[in-house]
């Protein structure tokens, strides 16, 4: 290439470069002084993604920058406004008063790519979609009567996970590696429900955090989730065909027991929906369920099923074991209500109050409860600070949660419980948390009781 194409490309490239920054500050002139709180002044491009790329887990960093900046605290992480609710008071703002302003997601290459098109529950948008999938999670899926039919299943998974326990810690040599129990025990217990299999992993795409460069693929994260995405698909559908064929032999009564079977799994429930069509709100052609959300919602209950309900559990049992005098409180009063002739089952959850204060505790850590949402309209109180997180806020609660709080796990307080109970009600809070807060507190009367 001669040195005048040179030339000629450089000055392009410059006028190019040029205008984009004019036409970037105009833009940023017309707009309305924004009341950001206050919070670290981060790097060109990206912001103040290096305050998180340290040796310090993400939530322990954002405690220490809270601490700096306030409880409530603004960060730029690449193009994206997020704000850091660190304090109880903040965090009842965000995820009750103003709820509905937070309640969307950020768009990411996983869920266009692995969740069908944003189909599932955990990766949608916030919309009629979202709240039709949530609406059937809460009155399908997940309801006290769906909860309680499994009963037998999370027994049986918990016994097998204390028998395993307890055959390696026999057996010697040295301890016992807890959470590979816990993880196949809430894997196990999903998947019986599920009927499914699915392997999903947490990594951070470059691409979500700096969009400019999603179309480079450094990590080569999306072409491997396409790949990934083509083998489950085809899982999937051999696990739709098959109950589809399963359901047909029970309408002509090949199986014994007449057209009915006395349990139905997930897959079949979601089947039967997405054959009705819907009530009123589904009427929408956007709210309607398919078959590619029958597979993303299968693929979402396994991947939110699994790991949460596996950390909650460790969290609990690693607190017990550096707290042995709430270990010990809470072994009494299962012996007490209990007793030593038997283990502790779902419906003595009335009676060990400082039992389930455990698994109640536990789910307030910092490693537990995580929520990276996306924010829109008029936050009334927040004002501008709602609209500035609709690119994406963090929502990371208990970082406040730490050694000093956790003295002894006491029970809960009726007002505590109500305002938990109001919580629980939110659109950030999964619909799937009666059926994960029925396994841990079985893990905690489990193994409290064991030790």
């Amino acid at each position: 290439m001669s040195l005048h194409a040179l030339t000629a490309t450089f000055v392009i490239l410059a006028l190019t470069f040029v205008v984009l920054v004019w036409t970037r500050r105009r833009r940023r002139h017309r707009q309305p002084p924004l009341n950001l709180p206050p919070g670290p002044k981060g790097w060109p491009v990206i912001g103040s993604l290096n305050l998180l790329a340290g040796s310090l887990p993400p939530h322990r960093a954002l405690a220490a920058l809270a601490s700096c900046h306030g409880p409530f605290m603004h960060l730029k992480l690449g193009p994206f406004h997020d704000i850091v609710a660190s304090s109880a008071a903040t965090a009842w703002l965000v995820l009750k008063t103003h709820d509905p302003a937070f309640a969307d997601r950020p768009p990411t290459a996983f869920g266009s790519i692995l969740a069908y098109g944003y189909k599932g529950i955990l990766q949608t948008p916030y919309g009629p979609y979202w709240r039709m999938a949530r609406k059937l999670c809460a009155a399908e899926l997940f309801s006290p009567h769906r909860v309680a039919s499994f009963e037998l299943v999370r027994v049986q998974e918990m016994r097998a996970m204390t028998r395993a326990i307890f055959l390696v810690s026999g057996a010697g040599g040295g301890g016992v590696q807890v959470k590979e129990h816990l993880q196949n025990l809430a894997t196990r217990n999903i998947l019986r429900m599920a009927e499914a299999f699915a392997v999903t992993s947490a990594v951070s795409n470059v691409g979500d955090w700096l969009p400019w460069l999603e179309w480079l693929d450094l990590q080569g994260l999306n072409r491997r989730m396409r790949r990934v995405h083509h083998l489950f698909d085809r899982f999937f559908e051999q696990i739709l065909d098959e109950h589809e064929r399963d359901r047909d032999r029970r309408k002509r009564g090949e199986f014994a027991g007449g057209e009915e079977l006395a349990a139905r799994d997930l897959v079949d429930v979601l089947l039967e929906r997405a054959e009705e069509g819907g009530g009123e709100e589904e009427e929408a052609e956007e709210a309607r369920l398919t078959r590619d959300g029958v597979k993303a919602i299968i693929q979402d209950v396994i991947a939110g099923g699994t790991e949460t309900t596996a950390i909650t559990s460790e969290w609990a049992m690693a607190e017990l074991l550096r707290h042995p005098d709430a270990m010990s409180a809470a072994a009494d009063e299962l012996d007490c209500v209990v007793g030593r002739d038997r283990w502790a089952t779902e419906h003595d959850g009335g009676g060990p109050l400082r039992a389930a204060a455990v698994w109640i505790r536990a789910a307030d850590l910092p490693g537990v409860q995580s929520w990276s949402q996306g924010g829109g309209g008029d936050g009334g109180e927040f004002g501008a600070w709602v609209r500035m997180a609709a690119a994406g806020g963090d929502v990371a609660g208990g970082l406040e949660h730490g050694g000093a709080v956790w003295v002894v796990a006491v029970p809960e307080s009726a007002a505590r419980r109500r305002r938990r109970a109001q919580v629980a009600g939110a659109p950030l809070c999964p619909p799937r948390l009666s059926t994960g807060l029925c396994l841990m507190s079985l893990v905690s009367d489990f193994l409290g009781h064991g030790l």
